[in-house]
């Protein structure tokens, strides 16, 4: 469930990253993730990008993502934060940070960062406080802000924080830009630990079926747990 969970993200973000890119350049685009953590966006987009930056705050990601992709003479490997990025002003054509800024102690600094040196497209995915996710102080009867910090969310905001955050950011950058907003549920908790013991594959299938139906309903600005905002920037 939570490999479903965690998929259905990374599917569409790697969909949106490809689709940001015109046939003929292809080959001369270079893609900026901050934050790669074990290098999974490298290994998918390694075929469609002419030059990838694969940038973490650890050595220890860096080492894990060194080891699953496979043309790593395409690749560069940062050790560097998403508040102070080693680069120059719109120097990457495309940049991705997903899942990063909810653990960072300045998030509008690395936004800033972000839109600074993006040239083409800027991904950036963030989970979000919505209904469904207080809901879970209920289930567990503590704190949100105690569950939120076991995983290391230092950060967390409703989607018009953030929507609004990203605004700013690119007012900062002085540069034209389209911001486009994508909602997603994605079946986590609660329903991540009331369907744990689904195993067999059969009622899995079932499962899957009536979970996709529901994450389509719920994928919007009131229950969605996770935000995608793409800027593009003006032609």
């Amino acid at each position: 469930m939570l490999r479903r969970y965690h998929l259905k993200r990374f599917t569409l973000v790697v969909n949106i990253l490809i689709g940001t890119q015109k046939p003929q350049n292809q080959t001369e685009t270079v893609f900026l993730d901050v934050g790669c953590g074990d290098g999974s966006y490298e290994a998918a987009l390694e075929k469609n990008f002419s030059h990838l930056i694969a940038l973490d705050l650890t050595r220890r990601n860096l080492g894990n993502a060194q080891r699953i992709i496979h043309e790593q003479r395409k690749v560069d490997f940062v050790l560097a934060d998403a508040e102070h990025l080693p680069f120059t002003d719109m120097s990457t054509d495309v940049v991705l940070c997903s899942e990063v800024l909810e653990h960072v102690n300045n998030p509008l600094k690395a936004l800033s960062e972000l839109s600074r040196v993006f040239r083409q497209a800027l991904i950036v995915t963030v989970p979000i406080l919505t209904i469904l996710r207080r809901a879970r102080v209920v289930q567990y009867g503590t704190r949100l802000d105690r569950i939120e910090s076991k995983v290391g969310h230092v950060n967390m905001h409703e989607w018009s924080w953030w929507k609004s955050a990203a605004c700013d950011a690119v007012k900062k950058r002085g540069k034209g830009c389209n911001l486009k907003t994508i909602y997603i549920y994605a079946s986590s908790e609660p329903f991540t630990s009331w369907f744990k013991s689904f195993n067999n594959p059969v009622a899995y299938a079932f499962l899957d079926k009536v979970l996709s139906a529901l994450e389509n309903f719920l994928s919007r600005p009131a229950f969605a747990n996770h935000l995608v905002a793409v800027l593009t920037a003006r032609q």
